[in-house]
Formats: structure tokens, sequence, C-alpha cells
């Protein structure tokens, strides 16, 4: 799990728009969809005043926490006052919308934009705090039917087809193709139909303007005409579209033809995609090319099926080696593009650099380009970095990475280190912290691939494993890393949603 922000208020009057101070920066920088930011704030509001209001006693503290696991984002209100029964109605799915509304309390209106949320009580919680859970898949948002533009300068037409597609697809109908320029701007078409003969701008200009423009270059492209002249074929032919219809349209053809562009078009940037993956995440893939002096190197990675943004930097250093385990957060091709990105601007960083090279420093620099940089600030990252030293000393500072572990000789150990993700704000503070790996003990590094594979977030070293103690403690570091990954794809319940990268590090004998 990466903590976006996290945020503590004594209830009272004024709690409420505290915290909608406090996370309305961090939610618009997560450029979120309008509705599921406002979702957030308003369960953010309601809650806070609720617990500013009705518990009794009122608690003393009150933990606001937004935070982004591998698919969905989580907000969590905590509080260290006696249980509240109003809460527990909002995850009691036995309980009826207009039953929530008698309350008085606006609940009903946090259940309704929250159907996935949770209650748990002091007593179940491990902290002794009561925590509301409410989370959202990312990209529920997005539209589920197809858009497909029609223009035409027959507004009857424009009914009729807007009639035959609604029911599988949004239909946008214009009259004009300079509003149909103005609308592709908005990047949201999936086909465009349009007619060839119109006043001003016809289809075939219409086609051949927006095939010059990348954005909209490969959408599928569909010509409709009233004539079914040897010309108009041989032109649009020319035009290189996708299909060629004439009126009046018959509806089961139409969209009998709809349904075949899309998929062909679909199935051509599969392709295209899949090969580029396969190709960046080849390049990609962690592993040492020589490992830190005095230290052995194990890796595993196992890439996802929609692709990710696991990656490994390792440099050598006059007096140590900095190695740098990132994950950009995304999927497929996007995802590896910023991999690619990030990898060019870490070795950009430490370029003329002291070779005492602070970890924390070296975040702190990542972090304002992820701000800043026009490419980067289109992603969020984790990071990890260590500075080690050829006497086995390592430095160590995070950016809301999962938390690495020892592997002693009698005992696993975590390591809690932690920090903000990479551009999640400027001047971002990022701690160090020092130890000391002595021969034989093995630092064991992962991405969250591994520890939120199947949804269920992990970081005790031993379910990590997926053995006892015992037996990791016997394992050899290949089996070791191996064997987290392995136990990855046993808790998810198809392929891995993320690139799952482990790394293990072993203290030689001096």
């Amino acid at each position: 799990m990466a903590i976006i922000h996290t945020h503590s208020l004594p209830p009272g009057p004024g709690a409420a728009r505290q915290a909608r101070a406090a996370f309305s920066p961090f939610l618009e920088r997560l450029e979120l969809a309008p509705d599921v930011r406002d979702g957030f704030l308003l369960a953010m509001s309601e809650l806070v005043t609720n617990l500013s209001n009705h518990p009794v006693p009122l608690p003393e503290s009150i933990r606001v926490t937004l935070s982004r696991t591998r698919g969905a984002w989580l907000l969590e209100i905590a509080d260290n006052g006696p249980p509240f029964a109003a809460f527990e109605s909002i995850s009691n799915k036995n309980f009826e919308l207009d039953e929530l509304r008698e309350c008085g309390m606006g609940i009903q209106l946090v259940r309704e934009r929250f159907p996935d949320c949770r209650y748990l009580p002091a007593p179940e919680a491990a902290d002794g705090w009561n925590h509301m859970e409410l989370r959202r898949p990312i990209g529920t948002t997005l539209q589920c039917k197809p858009e497909v533009l029609v223009v035409d300068d027959d507004p009857v037409l424009l009914k009729v087809l807007d009639g035959y597609l609604r029911a599988e697809f949004t239909v946008v109908g214009l009259n004009s193709v300079d509003a149909a320029l103005a609308h592709l701007e908005r990047g949201s078409t999936a086909l465009i139909i349009s007619d060839i003969h119109m006043p001003g701008t016809n289809g075939y200009d219409f086609r051949r303007q927006i095939h010059k423009t990348s954005n909209t270059a490969d959408i599928p492209f569909i010509l409709l005409t009233g004539s079914n002249s040897d010309a108009d074929l041989q032109t649009a032919v020319n035009l290189s579209i996708d299909d060629f219809l004439t009126k009046p349209v018959d509806k089961r053809q139409l969209i009998a033809t709809i349904r075949r562009v899309l998929k062909r078009s679909i199935d051509v940037r599969n392709q295209i995609g899949d090969r580029l993956d396969a190709e960046i995440t080849s390049a990609l893939e962690p592993q040492f090319s020589e490992p830190p002096q005095g230290f052995s190197a194990a890796t595993a990675f196992q890439a996802a099926a929609p692709g990710g943004g696991d990656l490994l930097i390792e440099r050598r250093l006059e007096d140590g080696h900095l190695v740098v385990l990132a994950d950009v957060m995304g999927h497929g091709e996007q995802a590896k593009f910023f991999a690619h990105a990030l990898n060019g601007f870490v070795y950009g960083a430490v370029q003329g650099l002291s070779t005492r090279l602070s970890p924390g420093t070296l975040l702190n620099a990542l972090s304002d380009l992820f701000h800043t940089d026009r490419v980067l600030s289109k992603s969020l990252a984790t990071a990890l970095v260590l500075v080690i030293d050829r006497r086995g000393g390592i430095t160590m500072s995070a950016a809301g990475h999962p938390p690495p572990f020892l592997v002693h000789a009698d005992r696993l150990e975590t390591i809690d280190v932690g920090g903000p993700l990479l551009g999640l704000m400027k001047d971002a503070p990022y701690s160090e912290q020092q130890m000391q790996i002595t021969s034989g003990e093995r630092l064991v590094l992962y991405t969250d691939g591994v520890s939120e594979a199947g949804r269920n977030i992990l970081d005790d070293p031993a379910d990590l494993l997926g053995v006892s103690v015992e037996d990791a403690l016997a394992s050899s570091d290949e089996e070791i890393a191996s064997g987290m990954i392995q136990a990855a794809r046993w808790r998810s319940p198809s392929e891995l949603e993320d690139d799952a990268t482990v790394i293990v590090l072993r203290r030689n004998n001096d």
C-alpha cells in the first residue's frame, strides 16, 4: 500500500473543514476524476462531522488517511473514541438506503458513493482504534460504453443513428467537422462515423485532418454517403478508412460493422502493445551487472500480464554502491515508458554528485522532478534507495516503498523506513536510516507487486515468504527470491496485476 497523505485532528466544529483543506491539494495533484475527488471530500466531511458531534464520549483524535493500493483508492477515517453504531450501519449490507436516510446524519450519501466500505470497531482492530474504510476501484469512472462520434449535417439522421446505437455505445452527434474536431480534443472517442458531402469541410478533408494529428490518427473511421459512385469508393480507399457505408443504413449492418472495426482496432493495438511491452520488459528486467562489493545478489522477477514499471538501477561508487529499486505506478507500455524515463533521470541525477551520495537527497531531487517535469509529472512512483559501503554499512531512504526486511541467523526483522511517493509534493522530506549488515545476514528488497498480490496487503516477512520462519532461515538466497514470487502468484486469483521483483543481498564473509 502507498500512503498518499495522513492527517490527525481533534473533533470539533471546524474539523471537517480542516480535513478538506488538508487533503484537497493531494487530491488535485493525483488528477482524479471530479466525481471521485468530490466523493472523497464529501465522505470525509460527513464522517468527520459525525465523529465530532455524535459519539458519547467524543474521541480525542481523528486520523484521516488516503492510500493507493493496486487497483483501488482507499480512504480511512480512524478515531480513538467508543465504537459508533451509526457507522456500523454503513457497512451493513442489510441496511437499505432509505433506513440510512432516516438517521439524518448524511450517512446514506457515503453509502451511495462507496458501496465497498467496512467499519472495524476498536475491539476488532489491532491498534485499538475504530476504522472506517472506503474503497474506490481505480478507473471505475471511465465510461463503460465506447464513444461513437457521428458527424452529419442531417439532424434527422443524427437522431436515427443515436436511436440505433445508444443501447451499446455512447453516441455523440455533431453537425459539422469544426465541432467534431473540437470534440476530439477531449480524447474520448473510440470510433468516428462521418458523412462525405457536408457544407464547408467534407468527410474526405475531415479524414485527412485527423490523420495528420498523432492523437487522432489511429481512431477507426467509417465514411457514410448517400451515393454509391465508384469515385467516392476509390477516394475512400485511398484515405485508408476502415469501412464505407451507404444510406439508408441498416441497423444490424451498422452495429455489426462498428463491432468488427472496433475489434480489429483493439486487436492491432494489443499486438503492438504486447510486442512493445515484451521488448521494454526485457530491457528493464531487474538484475545486477555486478553486486555491491562484499555482497552477493539473487534476484527474481515476474512481469505481470498487463505490464508494470519495476526498475532496478545500480551504480558502483568510489566508496561503495548505489542501489535504487523503483516501481512506477500504472500498467502496460505507459508504465514502461515512465520507467525508462525514470531510469534516465536517476543516472542523470547521480552524475557529478559526490561519491558520498545521500539517499534522502537523491529521493528529494527525484520527487521534485516528478512534481515539475513535463513527462514524469504524469505519473507517481515508489522507490527505495540504498548506498552500501564496502564495510557492509547501509544508508537507506524510501518513497512510499514496501519495507525491506533482514534475515538474521535466528529471526526475521522488518526495516521501518518510509516517506511520501515520488512526485506527491515539492521539497518532500525523506529521512535516512543507517544499519550494519554482518557476515551471513541477508537484506530482502521487494516491490508492491509482491506485497499486494491478490489485493491482500502484506508486510510481515513470514507471510511474504509463504513458509515458516524456520524454513525461511534455512532457505538459500535464490529460494527466498523465487519463493516470494511464487507465494505472490499463489495469493493472486489469476495473473499478477503488477510486476513483482525480489532482491536478496547477502553480506559475504570478510
